[in-house]
């Protein structure tokens, strides 16, 4: 995803209020996180993953050249959708939804054809054939077509698809979408039937600030596909140029230009439509500029989706990567390692108040493990990724059997007693009292990184150490979170 939203913004957002459990539809379960004081609270992890489809979806459709419908006729909602769609130069629906405005949209297109007539009728002053009456009744039916039709008067074909705020609210769009063959993305209150959506999105559909936001990101959507579908016309008007000449006058001269940045408020440059052929979106690879000198590099479209399977990166995170990395996956990998671990040390300094103790028993009985880890709130304890990765930790620690919980908790004396047998060690090998310094130091550091069980390398990824992982988790949750205590149990130990 090109605009980044964490669980905290949901939250902030209300997102995660749903409507009271009597008005709840069962379909909607599976989306249901708890239920507290009569109402749904819905489990923004699924909202999250919910995102991505639909936001890629919108891309797509857009880039394609076809329009999407923004849909919201409820009266919070209608603001925020009617300056989104027109910022972005697309259709929408923010008054009325009249029957037939997709399956009869041949008798629609001739209402909008009529408005146009009576604007023009109205602003020919000039011929006086029209009284005083006559003009009052041309405006007042002006003014009803232009309320329930201006918003689509563009739309001179059936959309490439909706997006709908409130599909209950919305349940006669949602019918003719369906019946069309037109896909849907909703957002999906606790009251709504997800089925009928091909790609819901569960969420507070009421709040203001909710509808914001996923307006918001719907808007960013569209101006991203809009901005690869021009990229994409460029390089067509360019290879039909090209195809008259015999050669080119230079490779700058017919490298493809950049796009104009007017156009994306946010600055945004696609890293795989700035030159080459661009086939990107069909799997091809392409010829992307590299922003340090004149040499380029092959990406394809293939490269981004494993890095995307790998990390559960965003897909433009995942493209920039593999364009910092020069195609190289692990070098990929390791860049958005990083990105990840900066965002976390940006939440260090946040309290934690709450988090959840788990209990592990290895198998056999042998070794048992308690471990505290923490969190900001009560819903990412709650979660199943957060349970997921405490259960890991426990289980590192029956594996590894650290020491400590970092390097300078470990106990001095025991610090000591390894420094003394280094150094006899050392001594006996027959090296000098400088070399047996450096070789004493040299070990010491190992103990510290195999008994710290931050330094510790994670047993499950040997490539990260737990305190990477601890970072990564807060990264991906939008929380601070850190390992509190823990204490290991074995039979005999």
């Amino acid at each position: 995803m090109a605009v980044e939203v964490t669980l905290k913004d949901l939250l902030e957002a209300g997102v995660h209020f749903g409507h009271q459990t009597r008005k709840w539809n069962p379909k909607m379960r599976e989306y249901i996180f708890i239920a507290r004081g009569g109402i749904h609270i819905i489990d923004l992890q699924k909202t999250m993953r919910s995102l991505h489809p639909a936001y890629d979806f919108l891309t797509k459709v857009a880039a394609s050249g076809r329009q999407v419908l923004f849909v919201a006729t409820k009266k919070q909602a209608r603001q925020p959708v009617r300056e989104a769609a027109e910022a972005v130069e697309m259709p929408h629906v923010t008054e009325r939804w009249l029957g037939g405005m997709l399956t009869n949209f041949q008798t629609i297109s001739k209402s909008i054809t009529k408005l146009s007539e009576i604007e023009a009728k109205l602003a020919d002053e000039a011929s006086g054939t029209l009284s005083k009456k006559e003009r009052l009744e041309l405006s007042r039916l002006r003014d009803k077509l232009d309320r329930n039709l201006g918003g689509i008067r563009e739309m001179k074909r059936l959309p490439g698809a909706l997006f709908v705020v409130d599909t209950k609210e919305e349940e006669t769009a949602v019918k003719e979408a369906n019946k069309l063959g037109i896909p849907v993305v909703g957002i999906v209150d606790t009251n709504a039937d997800p089925d009928v959506i091909d790609y819901p999105i569960p969420g507070n559909d009421d709040a203001i600030r909710a509808i914001q936001l996923f307006t918001r990101l719907a808007r960013e959507a569209v101006a991203e596909g809009l901005s690869l579908g021009s990229e994409g016309a460029q390089v067509d008007d360019k290879k039909k140029g090209s195809a008259a000449e015999k050669k080119p006058a230079s490779p700058v001269a017919a490298r493809v230009p950049w796009p104009d940045l007017s156009k994306r408020r946010d600055g945004f440059v696609c890293p795989l439509h700035e030159g080459g052929d661009h086939k990107a979106h069909d799997g091809a690879a392409v010829s992307v500029p590299n922003p340090r000198g004149t040499a380029t590099m092959s990406i394809s479209a293939a490269q981004v989706k494993e890095l995307r399977e790998r990390t559960g990166a965003g897909m433009m995170d995942c493209k920039k990567a593999l364009t910092e990395a020069s195609g190289d996956m692990d070098k990929a990998i390791e860049y958005l390692r990083t990105k990840g671990i900066a965002k976390a040390a940006k939440k260090a300094d946040r309290e934690t108040k709450q988090g959840l103790v788990e209990a592990y028993i290895h198998p056999g009985g042998g070794v048992g493990v308690l471990v505290e880890v923490q969190c900001e709130t009560d819903f990412v304890a709650r979660t199943d990724e957060f349970k997921s990765f405490v259960r890991d930790v426990a289980m590192h620690i029956a594996a590894s059997n650290p020491l400590a919980l970092d390097a300078e908790d470990l106990d001095m004396s025991t610090l000591e007693k390894e420094k003394a047998i280094y150094l006899a060690q050392a001594k006996e090998e027959g090296k000098p009292d400088n070399i047996a310094e450096k070789i004493v130091e040299g070990r010491l550091q190992k103990f510290r990184k195999e008994n710290a069980l931050l330094e510790q390398p994670f047993v499950k990824n040997p490539d990260i150490t737990v305190g990477q992982l601890v970072q990564e988790k807060i990264a991906s949750l939008g929380e601070n979170m850190k390992i509190a205590r823990f204490a290991r149990f074995q039979i005999g130990g």
